[in-house]
């Protein structure tokens, strides 16, 4: 908090973007404090999954022989797949 109001630190990507991308993960902790515009909080939750999913094709392109990370990664494309599904 800062004497011009509430402000977000993405600590995880260090990237510079509206707050809706950030408040998927702190709408519930917020209790209503917060009044995100949905359709950017949808728009940037399609872009994490899009990014995941082009992550995994990446890997997946690439030599891999059936290794532990292999099949974690595999499931990891699962559940994004799965995810946009809903």
């Amino acid at each position: 908090m800062t004497a011009h109001g509430l402000r977000l630190v993405d600590w995880e990507s260090l990237a510079l973007a509206p707050p809706e991308r950030d408040y998927a993960d702190l709408l519930a902790a917020a209790d209503g404090l917060l009044l995100p515009d949905s359709a950017m909080v949808e728009l940037f939750a399609l872009d994490w999954r899009l990014s995941e999913i082009a992550e995994y094709a990446r890997w997946f392109a690439a030599p891999h022989i059936g290794t532990d990370d292999d099949h974690t990664a595999l499931e990891g494309l699962y559940e994004e797949l799965a995810r946009g599904a809903e």
